[in-house]
């Protein structure tokens, strides 16, 4: 007797946070948040690697984003699939159907 099992797949659930970069486009708004990652960057002490160092620019604008951006609102999206199309998908049906007889 054989027996096969295949195993089960976990999939991992990250979701990446998408931060707020309509704010961004206020000028008042962007100098807060440039002023907060130059002091972050800044208050830092620099590394002896390159990858130190860019891990601590990247937590510096990170950090920045999370406290002067904010993180985005998903919004639901809409259904697409309305009772008018599926009389349009219908009615194109037909009309294939009478063109092939």
């Amino acid at each position: 007797m054989k027996c096969q099992l295949k195993f089960k797949r976990i999939g991992r659930k990250y979701k990446k946070e998408r931060w707020n970069l309509d704010e961004l486009k206020e000028v008042k708004k962007r100098q807060e948040f440039e002023r907060e990652v130059t002091d972050r960057i800044l208050a830092k002490e620099r590394e002896e690697s390159i990858d130190g160092e860019w891990g601590a620019i990247k937590e510096a604008i990170i950090a920045a984003a999370r406290k002067k951006l904010g993180v985005k609102k998903m919004e639901k999206k809409k259904p697409w699939m309305k009772e008018e199309i599926l009389r349009m998908i219908e009615e194109r049906r037909r009309y294939k159907q009478a063109r092939d007889e």
